[in-house]
C-alpha cells in the first residue's frame, strides 16, 4: 500500500500558547517500503504516526492510503484507526497483564469476532513465525524485554493491517537484545510485505533498517533519502551531524582562491581543496564555509601511513578504545577534530600529524548565527 501526506500540519494549544508540532509535511511511502522517522526527542514524529494511524486529527493537509483519504481537514474526512486497519508497536509494549500470550495475541482477533478455530490456527502460525509458540500460556509479567516485544509484534500483525507503525519498540531493550531484535525485525517485515513506518532517535537503528529515511527537526523534513544518501549527500549540516556515529566534524573555516586554486584554513594552517570542490565553493555566499569531515576520513601519521601532502599538526586530547577500533579526540590550533583509527598506539599527549581526505569533504554556508548546536 502506498501511504501519501500531503501539506500535514499539527497545531496543538498549550499554556504557552500554540504549538506547531508538524510543519507542511509531504511524504510519499511506498508498496512494502520500511520507511524511518529519525529525529531528535520533541521533534514531532511521533506526532506524524499518530496522525497515521489515527490517534491525532491534522489541523490541514491529507493522508491517503493508495487512492482513499482517510484524513483531510478540507474536504472533512477522518476515519478511525480501526476504519484504517493499521497496527501499532508502542515504546511500552502495551500487553494486559491479566491474559495469557495467547488471549494477548488473540485479541485484536476476538474483537473482530472470528471464529474460535480461526484464532487458534492465526495466533499459532503468528507464534511460530515469531518463535514465541512455547509462551503462549504464560503471563506478560513472565516474559523478558524481547518476549513482550515479540508478543506486541504479534498482536500487531495477526490482523493482516494495512499499514504497520513502530514507535520506538527497542528502547527498552538492552544494546545486545536491540541489535538481535533490529534483524530480525527487517527479515519480518521483508517477509509479511506490509508498508511499515518506524520512529526512532537512534541513527545506528535508522541506518540499518530503513529502506528510505525522513530526517525530522522542529516538525519539518530537513531531507528524505536511503541511508547511502544521507549519510554521503546532507543536505544540511544538521542531517550530516545526526546521521554517523561518532559524529561528524564541522569546521568554521575561512577560504581563498589563488590562482584558479582554493585554500581552506584550519587554525594557522592552509589546505589545498581538492579541484572537484571549486564549485561548491564558488557557489557560496561568503569567503567563510561550514567545512564537514567524518572521523574515518581523517588517516593518522603515525598509525596509517596514507597521507596526501593535507597534513595538520596536532595534540591528542583523549583516546577511546572501542576495541576494533579507537576514537581519538585532537586539538588543532583552536580547533578540535575526532578521528577514528584502528590502531591503539597512541595516548593523551601526543603530537601528531593527520591527512584530511579533503575528496570526502562536504562543504556548507554558515548560517547568520552560526553552526547550530547538534540536538
Amino acid at each position: 500500500m502506498i501511504l501519501t501526506l500531503a501539506g500535514l500540519t499539527k497545531m496543538f494549544s498549550s499554556l504557552r500558547g500554540d504549538i506547531l508540532a508538524v510543519d507542511d509535511v509531504s511524504l510519499v511511502i511506498h508498496d512494502r517500503e520500511l520507511f524511518v522517522l529519525l529525529g531528535p526527542s520533541g521533534c514531532g514524529k511521533s506526532t506524524i504516526l499518530n496522525l497515521i494511524a489515527g490517534l491525532e486529527r491534522p489541523t490541514t493537509g491529507e493522508i491517503r492510503f493508495d487512492d482513499v483519504i482517510v484524513a483531510s481537514g478540507r474536504r472533512k474526512v477522518f476515519l478511525s484507526p480501526k476504519e484504517r486497519n493499521v497496527a501499532m508497536v508502542f515504546q511500552s509494549y502495551a500487553l494486559y497483564p491479566h491474559l495469557s500470550v495467547f488471549e494477548n495475541i488473540a485479541f485484536p482477533l476476538r474483537i473482530g469476532k472470528q471464529g474460535a478455530t480461526g484464532v487458534e490456527e492465526t495466533v499459532g502460525e503468528v507464534a511460530a513465525m515469531l518463535e514465541i509458540s512455547d509462551l503462549l500460556r504464560a503471563r506478560p509479567a513472565e516474559l523478558s524485554g524481547g518476549q513482550r516485544q515479540r508478543v506486541a509484534i504479534a498482536r500487531a500483525i495477526v490482523r493482516h493491517p494495512k499499514v504497520f507503525l513502530l514507535d520506538e519498540p527497542l528502547s527498552n531493550l538492552d544494546a545486545r537484545l536491540r541489535l538481535a531484535m533490529r534483524g530480525e525485525l527487517k527479515n519480518l517485515q521483508r517477509r509479511l510485505g506490509i508498508t511499515t513506518v518506524y520512529v526512532t532517535h537512534d541513527q545506528v537503528e535508522a541506518m540499518s533498517l530503513a529502506d528510505r529515511i525522513a530526517v525530522v527537526r522542529q516538525g519539518r523534513i530537513e531531507q528524505v533519502g536511503t541511508p547511502d544518501e544521507l549519510y554521503n549527500k546532507p543536505a544540511n549540516p544538521f542531517v550530516a551531524t545526526f546521521i554517523g556515529s561518532p559524529a561528524i566534524n564541522l569546521l568554521e573555516t575561512a577560504f581563498a582562491e589563488e590562482n584558479g586554486v582554493f585554500f581552506v584554513v584550519v587554525g594557522d594552517q592552509k589546505l589545498r581543496m581538492p579541484d572537484e570542490k571549486s564549485e561548491e565553493l564558488r557557489r557560496l555566499s561568503r569567503n567563510v564555509c561550514l567545512l564537514g569531515i567524518r572521523p574515518e576520513h581523517i588517516h593518522l601519521d603515525r598509525l596509517d601511513r596514507r597521507l596526501s601532502g593535507q597534513r595538520l599538526k596536532g595534540r591528542v586530547r583523549a583516546v577511546e578504545p572501542l576495541g576494533r577500533e579507537t576514537i581519538l579526540h585532537l586539538e588543532i590550533d583552536d580547533s578540535r577534530l575526532t578521528a577514528m583509527t584502528s590502531g591503539g598506539e597512541l595516548k593523551q599527549g601526543d603530537t601528531i600529524e593527520v591527512d584530511l581526505d579533503l575528496k570526502r569533504a562536504h562543504i556548507f554556508e554558515v548560517p547568520a548565527q552560526g553552526p547550530r548546536a547538534r540536538q
